[in-house]
């Protein structure tokens, strides 16, 4: 794991605090989104071969679809 710099912690806290997604230092701050993106990742590896792939990222509000759209 890396060390957290200064500052990616102070856009971390003060995003959250205006309960807005950061845009500094997500791999800090995501737990348990691995198999998802191991999913996403074999999607793009299709389309990066020429197929094709479709997601849908549905939830209720503020179960963290834009955090994971800015994860990945």
């Amino acid at each position: 794991m890396s060390r957290l710099k200064p500052r990616e912690r102070d856009a971390i806290v003060q995003a959250l605090r205006a309960g807005v997604v950061p845009k500094l230092g997500l791999r800090h701050i995501q737990v348990g989104r691995a198999r998802e993106i191991e999913e996403l990742v074999k999607d793009m590896d299709r389309i990066a071969d020429g197929g094709s792939a479709i997601r849908f990222i549905i939830g209720e509000y503020g179960s963290g679809k834009t955090f994971f759209m800015n994860l990945i």
